[in-house]
């Protein structure tokens, strides 16, 4: 049996015999899933080898693609979760007008004395956008708020600070009769008036009844030609009246 094999070797059988064998050894053809990881080089899988489409999320490890694996302006608002740009996502000054919706800002967005007045358009602030009782005296600019920017009966007594109404602050004739509380003044509110802490004494029948008599006073401080105004320190006998006349000569 050898011997015929032998004998029909010819050097066109052996010849195809090794050209098959060469074919089936450096592999002209695959059964389905037959090629693995370890069975390609490393490096060698191109571009040009991956179907479309082939590469989905699953097949991306968890944080390998870059900003350098992005084209630039790609990224699009559908591409973004719900939440994911934050205040560190977002460039110190990049926010503009133009990125706020209407009434996108409220107090509960700005941060407490955070608004200056660079950050205020001209008429920008109305009635409106300020609360009842937001401004207390820390917010106003000396001497800022003119008369136009009062509404009507806007300014009450619990507005006005305790001693802030000075003499510049009021109109002439501005303060009557009825503006004065029971008592209120004293010689201390006359202008130009001075006070004598001393005293004078009347005996009793220094001045005969039903007559007048001239008194003669020392008041330090007064000058001739000033007014006399006398403060009783002790109740009167019903029917006497005691009244300033004049200054005839300095202190007297």
């Amino acid at each position: 049996m050898a011997g015929r094999i032998r004998r029909s070797l010819t050097f066109a059988n052996v010849t195809s015999l090794l050209a098959l064998t060469i074919a089936v050894g450096t592999g002209g053809a695959y059964a389905a899933n037959t090629v693995f990881s370890t069975d390609i080089v490393d490096g060698e899988v191109k571009t040009a080898d991956i179907d479309s489409s082939a590469v989905n999320s699953s097949k991306l490890a968890n944080s390998s693609v870059g900003t350098g694996k992005l084209i630039d302006a790609t990224v699009a608002n559908a591409d973004l979760a719900a939440d994911a740009v934050d205040g560190a996502k977002i460039l110190d000054g990049s926010v503009v007008h133009a990125d706020l919706a209407d009434n996108a800002v409220n107090s509960a967005n700005v941060a407490d004395e955070s608004l200056t007045q660079s950050d205020l358009g001209t008429n920008s602030v109305q009635a409106t956008e300020i609360a009842d009782g937001a401004i207390d005296s820390g917010e106003i600019f000396n001497d800022s708020l003119l008369d136009v920017d009062l509404a009507g009966g806007a300014v009450r007594t619990s507005e006005i600070q305790d001693g802030a109404v000075g003499t510049a602050d009021l109109g002439n004739n501005a303060v009557t009769s009825a503006k004065v509380g029971g008592n209120a003044l004293t010689t201390a509110d006359i202008k130009g008036a001075d006070v004598n802490d001393g005293g004078i004494s009347v005996p009793t029948g220094y001045v005969p009844n039903g007559r007048c008599r001239q008194l003669d006073a020392s008041v330090g401080g007064a000058t001739a030609g000033e007014a006399v105004v006398f403060n009783v320190k002790a109740a009167l006998q019903d029917g006497v009246v005691i009244y300033g006349q004049r200054v005839p000569a300095t202190a007297t």
